[in-house]
Formats: structure tokens, C-alpha cells, sequence
């Protein structure tokens, strides 16, 4: 039967274990497959048609090998399907091209440079909502805006957790759209949790005037 050349980009973690396929199972999302066991994410796998593409995602994924322990390659594998591939190496198959795993000292600096990556990414979800607010309590002068949440630069991830949330309470009272809110979560540098039709989540306590 037909099959296709992929390579594929693989990052597993040490408490990876590819020798009992039973052990895991592969979830796709966002274009790649995670890799589960008992609940926790042990691994990531990403295929592509070109290997050029594959290697910019090879030497990048290489410097987020944060965990003593982690092994991270790029193989190539013929088979029917993306997914087929990608199956093939969760078991250990293809043709290795390249390998890493971090020692003990590369693996804790990876984990700084991936630490200051991820505060970076907050900072700049913290300037995407503070910008959407400010414009809707411009188009909206006479809204209270006694409930924005305060600045916290000693932790960037929990301002931009309640950010998002407050957006989220402007959608539902209508001052920010739909197109708003939906260009904000998808610009995010860290994801989101979309509660804008979960009534039983967020009470509204403002309304435009």
C-alpha cells in the first residue's frame, strides 16, 4: 500500500516509557499529538512533510529540554498517515537523524531560559488585555473602573489570569466584542480558557452607559 515519507520531531520526558505501548496514549491538539500516562503528560511528537521545517522545530525544541532526563530527536518514517507516523515513533520506530538529551548543567539552564520565556510571554498577555480593557473603558467613559485588576510585577501570570477574566466580564456586558475577545485569547502567548458563555463562572458587575 501507499505510504509517505515524514519526519518527525519527538520530545520525551523521563518518565517516558515507549517500551509498553499499553502505557500511554496519544491526544492531538494544535496541530501535534501529546503523549499521556496516568494523567500526565510525558511527551510530544509533531510531523511534517519537509525536513527543513522539522529541524527549525528540532533545534528549538532541543533548548527546552528543561528536565534532566528528557530525550528529544528528529526521525524520518514511512507510513500511511501523519498520525501513523506518528504512532511509529512513540514506539521507538524510524530513522534517527539527530539526538539530544541535556545533562544535569544543560538541563538547568534550558530551565532558566525556558523561566524567562515563559514570564516574558505573561508580560506581554498582561499588554494585550490591559490594551483591549483600556479601549473598552474609552468607548465606555462612564463605566466603573474601580474593578481592573491592579498591576503585579512580581507575578505575571496570575495578572494576566485575572485580566483575561475581567475582559471576559466586559464581553459579557458588551463592551468589548466578540472579535475583540476572540483576537486578544488567540494572540495569547500561554493559551486560555474561553468562559465566555459559562454563566455559573462569571458574575456580571458592570454594566456600559
Amino acid at each position: 500500500m501507499f505510504s509517505k515519507g515524514f519526519f518527525i520531531v519527538s520530545q520525551f520526558y523521563p518518565s517516558y516509557d515507549g517500551r509498553n505501548k499499553k502505557s500511554y496514549r496519544m491526544l492531538f491538539t494544535h496541530g501535534y499529538w501529546l503523549l499521556h500516562r496516568d494523567h500526565n503528560h510525558v511527551g510530544e511528537i509533531f510531523v511534517f512533510e519537509q525536513r527543513d521545517a522539522a529541524k527549525r522545530l528540532y533545534d528549538f525544541k532541543v533548548t527546552t529540554g528543561e528536565r534532566y532526563g528528557s530525550k528529544t530527536s528528529l526521525r524520518f518514517h514511512r507510513a500511511m498517515t501523519q498520525k501513523g507516523a506518528a504512532a511509529a515513533v512513540a514506539d521507538g520506530h524510524g530513522e534517527l537523524l539527530e539526538y539530544f538529551s541535556p545533562t544535569y548543567q544543560e538541563a538547568e539552564e534550558f530551565a532558566r531560559i525556558a523561566a524567562e520565556r515563559r514570564e516574558q510571554a505573561y508580560r506581554d498577555d498582561v499588554a494585550t488585555y490591559r490594551a483591549l480593557i483600556e479601549k473598552a473603558h474609552e468607548r465606555f467613559p462612564k463605566m466603573d473602573r474601580s474593578a481592573i485588576p491592579q498591576p503585579n510585577e512580581d507575578n505575571p501570570h496570575t495578572e494576566a489570569i485575572y485580566l483575561g477574566h475581567y475582559a471576559i466580564s466586559l464581553f459579557r456586558c458588551g463592551a468589548i466584542s466578540a472579535d475583540e475577545i476572540d483576537r486578544a485569547q488567540k494572540s495569547s502567548k500561554n493559551g486560555f480558557s474561553d468562559y465566555r458563555y459559562a454563566e455559573d463562572r462569571y458574575e456580571l458587575v458592570m454594566v456600559p452607559n
